[in-house]
């Protein structure tokens, strides 16, 4: 956005019928109001101005100037030691104008102590309104002039203006940062100061006092259409409109600026359009308005007709090489990557950086803004190299423009952060976050908004370390942030709650998980309303829960939630969409109802390989399920050609030794084993074993599936000593990382039980699945699938052992279960009716001996 430069492109307007043949100009610092009086920014000696196309010049006492060929040039760099530039956007092109070229530096250590003393002013007047609005609507409610749910729905919706409020109040803060009031009338100086230092009333009065704008708009516009039927007054007549327009479009920008400061969306985005009206050729204002409705209205169809408008222009005046065309690709890029469209937003990036380059050099900040958003886009369509490629192009130009300790950096340091987690560098990951930090705490401080985001990366690298209790230490110290901001309601603190319940659940604690989600979900649900994509989100998580619990009919019912959310807003084609039929293909799969299952995988695959190609990395995933779901329905084959495609893919993508490929080599493992292929099964394995010893060493939990698994493999080959072995250093790293009452400990000594039943250590198998059932029983009760399981091995055993009594019970017992949970016909079921009437018939036997 270019507000700083209005005023000058305006006057510039009105000279344009001037022979002028030199421009001239000023480097100065900032004008500002204090205690409603102008103080004069001061003329700074010795900056080096450089415009295209000439050689740099001294402005030794603050002037400059040079000769224009044409009607205008471009101003290609300022620099001054100990200085930078207020506003980037002053090195662009300009039309020659009789009035000075104003550049604008200052220190930066007074930029950035403008910039936190706007953010505060303004924040203060968001809390102050915050409160003045609850306070009304306690009082309706107390004169009973609202109903309970019409209390609510108030609240709601001004909590779900909080998100798009913070936003505002950076934008609001950078903008008061950069204003130079040196460039301003007595009037306008008097309004924006009243804006700034939240004298709304003032300023209204002040803006009320000149007409109603929007009126004088209207007639302003029908004078203009008037004026083409009168030529003989034209020039004068021009000269009257152009200064009228130019009065009009500041007053319109200050009713902007002052629904903005009431956080009143609609009616800023009103004014915004209004002055865009004034004057269809005016690019900075079309695109202004459009980004308006795109980031705070998310109004895209809007958006996009003011941004081809702008398009139009910037071609027609300027041709297809400049500036400000790239920035207008930008702005339309952005647009499509809010919708989902990755691929044209990747072609609009593409044409920006073209531009760009040609324009303003290939080491420009802009040029490095545009790197910076392809790799956010790269890394949403899975190629996470070629993402990492271009964060790092952007955080070197970054580095010479702004300094390697400035603020702008610690965002690409975040979002490398991410690149590097998803592809399993967790090392790499946790450098990146903490030099995020070390920035802001230097910056910013360590109380900032953006703050809580780089603590919420480190949690997530915690958690992936398995350190969950400085994951949680992390993600607290996120929430405290956020909650000391915005108060309880704000989005980012909801997604705090999910990422804590998300920890809880990897912890094997399943009620705190449920607890964390369901505030996660309540939260979002106020803020922006039921049929929000991220309630989706929120929805999936709980109901992932619920499919770990054993309670499929619950989660099966989040899932259908969240896919009607995602297919509403998003149409049928989108990845998000395909991401909520891999879920409900592992909830089916895990019914046994193996074809249904794989008819979710399949829709899945279809969504993502028309949205990333057959052989992006973001497809492995699903390739995994795909490999699941055909080796359950009994193709082995097929099942081998997705576990191996995945491996192919994967590898391609992070290199073959690489922990991210453990998983898959795991699970192809099984179907080897399977296949009764044992060797090539324990091969797989012990790929799968290295790999997450050589990352994590010898005690994470990611161990235990292929040392489980390698134990099974041992023991079909008859290796019962090496087979013990990596049963017991599986539960190690399980009893270690979650303590002696997870599931996955359970599902462990589950596997144990079974092996010492197989070779007749009825003993040692009894105790064993009695352990498994105990952890089960303690953490699920009594009506879950895996209790029910675990009373089949138990009855399983003493049928062997001859305790035909015992072995009923337990048979019995596991039947109960399974009617109550599985659906009729189920084959477990079947196996447990089964087991009844041996042990009934055992038990008959024995008695009438």
């Amino acid at each position: 956005m270019k507000k700083t430069t209005i005023i000058f492109v305006l006057l510039a307007f009105a000279f344009l019928g001037m022979q002028a043949q030199t421009q001239s100009g000023v480097v100065k610092t900032r004008g500002r109001m204090v205690d409603g009086k102008l103080v004069s920014g001061t003329l700074l000696s010795g900056a080096t101005v450089q415009v295209d196309g000439r050689q740099a010049m001294l402005a030794a006492d603050g002037h400059f100037s040079f000769p224009v060929s044409g009607n205008g040039y471009t101003l290609k760099k300022v620099s001054k030691q100990g200085y930078q530039l207020v506003d980037a956007d002053v090195c662009r092109s300009y039309r020659y104008s009789g009035n000075p070229l104003a550049v604008v530096m200052e220190t930066p250590e007074q930029q950035l102590q403008d910039k936190l003393t706007a953010e505060r002013k303004i924040r203060r007047q968001l809390q102050n309104q915050l409160r003045d609005k609850e306070g009304e609507i306690e009082a309706l409610r107390e004169q009973n002039h609202l109903t309970d749910e019409q209390y609510n729905n108030a609240l709601q919706q001004l909590y779900s203006q909080q998100e798009s409020n913070e936003r505002l109040i950076s934008d609001m803060a950078q903008r008061y940062s950069v204003l130079d009031y040196d460039q301003l009338d007595e009037f306008q100086r008097q309004v924006s100061s009243c804006i700034e230092n939240g004298r709304l009333a003032k300023a209204d009065s002040l803006l009320r006092s000149r007409g109603d704008v929007g009126q004088q708009v209207e007639a302003s516009l029908k004078a203009g259409a008037a004026l083409q039927q009168q030529r003989e007054q034209l020039q004068k007549a021009e000269a009257v409109h152009a200064a009228e327009i130019e009065e009009m479009a500041q007053r319109c920008y200050s009713y902007y600026e002052l629904f903005v400061a009431r956080f009143q969306n609609d009616s800023a985005a009103y004014y915004l359009s209004l002055r865009s009206r004034l004057d269809t050729t005016n690019i900075d204002w079309l695109l202004e308005a459009g980004e308006f409705y795109m980031d705070y209205l998310a109004d895209f169809d809007k958006a996009m007709s003011l941004f081809q408008t702008a398009m139009r222009q910037s071609k027609r005046q300027n041709g297809e090489t400049t500036g400000t065309l790239s920035e207008v690709y930008n702005d339309i890029a952005l647009l499509h990557f809010a919708k989902g469209d990755y691929v044209k937003a990747g072609e609009c990036l593409q044409n920006a950086m073209e531009i760009g380059q040609k324009a303003f050099g290939k080491e420009h900040g802009k040029v490095a803004s545009f790197l910076h958003n392809t790799g956010q886009v790269l890394f949403r369509q899975g190629k996470y190299q070629s993402a990492m490629d271009y964060l790092d192009r952007a955080l070197q130009i970054k580095e010479k423009v702004f300094g390697k300790e400035s603020e702008p950096l610690a965002e690409v340091y975040n979002d490398k952060g991410v690149v590097y987690l998803r592809l399993g560098n967790i090392d790499k990951a946790l450098e990146c976050y903490t030099k995020a930090l070390e920035i802001q705490g230097k910056t910013v401080g360590l109380e900032h908004r953006k703050v809580a985001t780089t603590y919420n990366n480190l949690g997530h690298v915690c958690s992936k370390k398995s350190d969950h209790a400085k994951a949680l230490e992390y993600y607290q110290k996120s929430l405290d942030i956020l909650e000391k901001i915005f108060g309880k309601y704000y989005p980012n603190i909801a997604k705090a709650y999910g990422n804590m319940g998300g920890e809880y659940y990897s912890m094997g604690d399943y009620a705190k998980a449920l607890e964390y989600y369901h505030i996660d979900l309540e939260r979002t649900e106020k803020l922006l309303g039921k049929n929000h994509p991220d309630i989706a989100t929120s929805v999936v998580n709980i109901g992932w829960v619920y499919y770990r619990q054993g309670d499929y009919k619950k989660a099966m019912e989040y899932y259908n939630r969240a896919l009607q959310i995602r297919e509403k807003t998003f149409g049928n084609d989108h990845p998000d969409v395909a991401s909520v039929y891999n879920y409900l293909g592992r909830l089916h799969f895990d019914m046994t109802d193996y074809e249904k299952a794989g008819e979710y995988f399949k829709k899945s695959l279809a969504i993502m390989e028309k949205a990333f190609g057959k052989d992006s990395p973001a497809l492995c995933k699903t390739y995994d399920n795909m490999g699941m779901a055909s080796r359950k329905a009994g193709n082995l084959d097929k099942a081998l050609e997705y576990y191996l495609k995945a491996v192919e893919i994967k590898g391609k993508e992070v290199g073959e030794d690489n922990p991210a490929l453990g998983t898959y080599y795991n699970n192809l493992g099984i179907v080897y084993s399977e296949q009764n292929n044992n060797d090539k099964a324990v091969e797989c394995y012990l790929k799968a074993k290295d790999m997450f010893e050589k990352k994590y060493g010898q005690g994470h939990p990611n161990l235990a599936a292929p040392y489980n698994n390698l134990a099974g493999s041992y023991s079909d080959m008859g290796d019962t000593v090496r087979a013990l072995e990596y049963y017991q250093k599986s539960l190690d790293v399980l009893v270690k990382n979650y303590g002696p009452n997870h599931p996955d400990v359970a599902y462990v000594t589950s596997s144990l039980g079974e092996f010492y039943f197989k070779y007749c250590h009825y003993d040692k198998a009894l105790e064993t699945h009695k352990k498994a059932l105990d952890i089960r029983k303690n953490k699920f009760g009594e009506e879950h699938a895996t209790v029910a399981l675990s009373y089949f091995y138990v009855g399983k055993t003493y049928m062997a052992m001859g305790d035909y009594a015992k072995a009923l019970e337990h048979h019995q017992k596991s039947l109960d279960i399974r009617n109550k949970v599985l659906k009729p016909g189920h084959p477990r079921i079947k196996d447990s009716e089964k087991a009844v009437e041996e042990a009934k018939q055992k038990l008959a036997e024995q008695q009438t001996k």
